[in-house]
């Protein structure tokens, strides 16, 4: 993206004010550049299904605020941080009972498979040193970790 002259109406009824907001070359925030996902379904013997569920995201930048940027001296980009693969496993298995007036379907998902740690999201921390160097790095982010694995079962009964 280019620069951008940006007009604002300030709240308390004073003119409006004009800004460059220096936006060029700055990564989209908060949101993976990159991402791919597929599954794979088997329904190995009947009544039961796997589906096993795979999501990869890449070139994630850490939010930021970019109305912040109208110095063009001072212009910081977002964090990238890094790229990530979650695996999730769902299985489900139907069944009749009590001379098939009752259907009962048994749940269970398996999320984060492998047990990965990851980073979901960041927030840009853009901290100024004694020297006047701003720092903009995995040091000063403030980031949100993927949860661990994690089960979650069920029962589903049908009258």
């Amino acid at each position: 993206a280019n620069d951008v002259n940006a007009f604002f109406n300030p709240f308390d009824g004073q003119e409006q004010i004009q800004e460059t907001i220096y936006t060029k070359g700055l990564k989209v925030p908060d949101a993976a550049q990159t991402t791919l996902g597929g599954s794979i379904v088997v329904s190995p013997i009947r009544g039961l299904t796997l589906d096993l569920t795979g999501r990869f995201f890449a070139d994630n930048y850490s939010d930021f605020n970019p109305m912040a940027m109208t110095n063009p001296d001072d212009i910081y980009n977002a964090w990238r941080f890094p790229n990530y693969f979650q695996l999730d496993l769902r299985m489900r298995y139907y069944t009749r009972m009590f001379e098939n007036s009752i259907g009962v379907t048994f749940i269970t998902v398996i999320q984060n498979l492998l047990d990965d740690r990851f980073i979901t999201d960041a927030n840009l921390r853009i901290v100024r040193q004694d020297n006047g160097v701003s720092l903009n790095d995995a040091n000063s982010a403030e980031v949100y970790f993927g949860l661990p694995i994690r089960f979650t079962s069920g029962i589903q009964v049908a009258f």
